[in-house]
């Protein structure tokens, strides 16, 4: 298979590109607006795997002409790059030129009505288009459809994170804080209670124990969509939903309520002092220890008797468990039977025993 990596030489696209090429026979071409960075992890890559399998390419979204000639003869474009203002470029250069598509962008409200909106243009074309892929949406579905073969009825699946990275140790671009700050702009405390999606006030905020180094931490409800997909089609569940814990002390109590006011006030424009404020607020107040944690807990009946599981899902960078479920979605992809024209999300569309063995082995901690 050829791979087209969009964003190819960021923190995210690296890693996908570096795993694409350990885990698959896939030749893969690194693309963004720098040549030079391209070019420079290609080489590395390719040294470091002493293979040729590995090339670079310059690319500008805007120029749709050139994108579409580009992206002509390849099977999949991975959509790496951070931004969502270039989604719905992208995507239709991919149905002119017949790619498939996976973004690992995030869940937003804005990028879900694009797609939906070219729904019918994919089908026609043939294509499989996968969205929300990663672990944050990505994975939260995924669980909920895991651990629904361990019961005879799945009553509640809740997903729960802790994100303690060393952000100090990141570069970022501006249009990642962008999407970083569009997510909370995009904030929406929804879960799904009782057989219905109700909306919960900030202060909702149930306390989850991430074990040694972490202890109880406050989590607040941030909506995935697909777990609203999840919960129309999954019958006897009655309670699902993702719920976060942030970066640090002074984020969670100071730089968000700051970042949603601020969303309302300027109608969702960021001002160039929110950014400066949001590195500030990430980098300058963290602390050891770092790690990246999904608790999923759930319950339901099994053998006419009430059955709890806990799952969760680890890593000490957050940016392996971004890279690791999508190489895992991607892997089925080209070795599985999951490929269908239309748009899809991945925590949907991945066959979940596989996909969680093959997130195992690409070396993120699974604990059942």
């Amino acid at each position: 298979m050829k791979i087209f990596i969009l964003g190819g030489y960021g923190n995210t696209g690296k890693l996908i590109a570096e795993l694409l090429l350990k885990e698959t026979e896939s030749n893969i071409t690194i693309a963004g607006r720098s040549f030079e960075k391209a070019k420079e992890l290609s080489d590395h890559l390719n040294s470091k795997y002493s293979m040729s399998k590995c090339a670079a390419l310059k690319i500008d979204v805007n120029d749709q002409h050139l994108l579409v000639e580009s992206i002509k003869g390849f099977s999949l474009v991975v959509v790496a790059s951070s931004t969502t203002d270039h989604v719905k470029k992208v995507a239709e250069a991919c149905l002119e030129a017949k790619v498939d598509y996976i973004d690992t962008q995030l869940s937003t409200k804005y990028k879900h009505e694009i797609l939906a909106g070219l729904e019918e243009r994919i089908n026609q074309a043939g294509c499989c288009f996968i969205t929300d892929a990663g672990f944050h949406p990505g994975v939260p579905g995924a669980l909920v459809r895991y651990a629904a073969r361990l019961f005879d009825t799945l009553e509640k699946g809740n997903v729960y994170s802790l994100i303690r990275e060393d952000w100090g140790s990141y570069n970022f671009s501006e249009s990642t804080i962008k999407e970083m700050i569009a997510e909370f702009f995009d904030y929406r405390p929804f879960i799904f209670r009782n057989g219905e999606w109700v909306t919960v006030s900030y202060q909702y905020t149930p306390v989850i124990d991430f074990g040694e180094g972490f202890g109880k931490k406050k989590c607040v409800p941030l909506f995935m969509e697909e777990l609203k997909q999840l919960s129309d089609e999954m019958e006897g569940l009655k309670e699902t939903g993702f719920f976060v814990t942030g970066f640090n002390w002074f984020f969670d109590n100071f730089a968000v309520p700051v970042i949603l006011l601020t969303g309302k006030l300027t109608r969702r424009k960021i001002p160039a002092w929110l950014i400066r404020f949001f590195v500030f607020s990430i980098k300058r107040f963290n602390s050891a220890p770092y790690m990246t944690i999904l608790k999923f807990v759930a319950s339901g009946k099994s053998g006419g008797k009430e059955k709890i599981i806990t799952i969760t899902l680890s890593s000490s960078k957050s940016y392996v468990l971004t890279a690791v479920p999508i190489v895992a979605c991607i892997k089925q992809l080209i070795y599985g039977d999951i490929r269908k024209e239309g748009l899809h999300f991945q925590a949907l569309i991945v066959e979940p025993n596989q996909f969680f063995n093959d997130i195992h082995k690409m070396g993120v901690k699974l604990g059942l």
